[in-house]
């Protein structure tokens, strides 16, 4: 991510919010990606308008729509508005978007989403109360109201790294990572985990990267029914990695590290990958579980 990448083109003129900031941080934010038409961008941000006024809400925007700025700045006085100058991953967006908010907590959707239900203040206490969490999922619901399965396992099938899926459940589950990067994250913990990695290339990888990274550095996610999303354009999910580069970075940081007698040891998987020693070495030491042991977490219990 550089400097150049984003514009701020408006800030939210609320004065009071931002004086209350000094003495007060605030306790979450929004922030939308825009990667949809400018009727749902139009009608997402009516909603949020309406029903979240003292909440932080910032977009970014395409660069395809330099032309409706004045309009959208014009009926959004009280929103945030960010302008991607170029062509960038979903990873760099967030990042980017993360690097802007100001608040403890913050909220990703995008406008492929209605969000259904949100409680933030019983979010906010339980990121508070488990102090490791660094994300909270949504469930997801498609074009026809069903709910889709976001729950997601690490599992190691035959050699072959795997990740298993399972329905959500109507209660606080353990999670591996955000599926679409759908999520409330804490942001301490996502800059401590320095973000999604932009040197990966599918947003796919980038989300499983991300969550595993903080599952192995000692962090924790979930999914809840505590909020909900509805993607109105979708009847299922579907996440694609191809076994490229993308592969090799992440499952290096995976699979090179194994713990004996205490210690941490890098791992060389012959079968598996080639090992990109360089991804491992240097954070050894921050490894506060391996795959193996994290495995063994999610066979376990996972209510919450």
């Amino acid at each position: 991510m550089e400097k150049d990448d984003f514009k701020i083109i408006h800030k939210s003129d609320d004065i009071s919010n931002v004086l209350n900031s000094l003495h007060k941080p605030v306790l979450y934010s929004i922030v939308i990606i825009d990667n949809n038409s400018f009727d749902r961008l139009e009608k997402l941000l009516d909603w949020f308008s309406q029903k979240s006024q003292n909440i932080p809400i910032y977009v970014l925007l395409e660069n395809n729509k330099t032309k409706y700025i004045p309009s959208l700045v014009q009926a959004y006085s009280n929103i945030n508005f960010i302008l991607s100058t170029k062509e960038l991953n979903e990873g760099t967006k967030i990042n980017g978007l993360a690097a802007i908010c100001f608040s403890k907590y913050f909220l990703l959707l995008s406008t492929d989403t209605n969000l259904i239900n949100f409680e933030g203040e019983l979010l906010s206490k339980f990121l508070r109360d488990q102090n490791k969490v660094a994300f909270v999922c949504p469930h997801l619901i498609n074009k026809v109201d069903e709910v889709m399965p976001t729950i997601r396992k690490p599992d190691f099938n035959r050699k072959q790294f795997e990740i298993k899926q399972e329905m959500n459940q109507d209660f606080t589950q353990i999670n591996l990572y955000p599926v679409f990067g759908y999520a409330f994250y804490n942001l301490e913990i996502f800059n401590a985990l320095h973000g999604f990695d932009e040197k990966i290339k599918s947003f796919d990888w980038q989300t499983l990267d991300f969550g595993l990274r903080a599952w192995l550095f000692g962090y924790t996610g979930y999914s809840s029914p505590l909020i909900s999303y509805k993607l109105p354009s979708f009847l299922e999910l579907v996440e694609s990695r191809n076994h490229d580069a993308d592969y090799k970075r992440c499952l290096s940081r995976v699979l090179g590290i194994r713990q004996h007698r205490g210690r941490n040891i890098m791992h060389w998987n012959r079968g598996l990958i080639n090992l990109q020693k360089h991804l491992v070495k240097p954070f050894l030491s921050e490894y506060q579980v391996d795959y193996p042991s994290l495995i063994k977490i999610f066979e376990g219990e996972n209510k919450i």
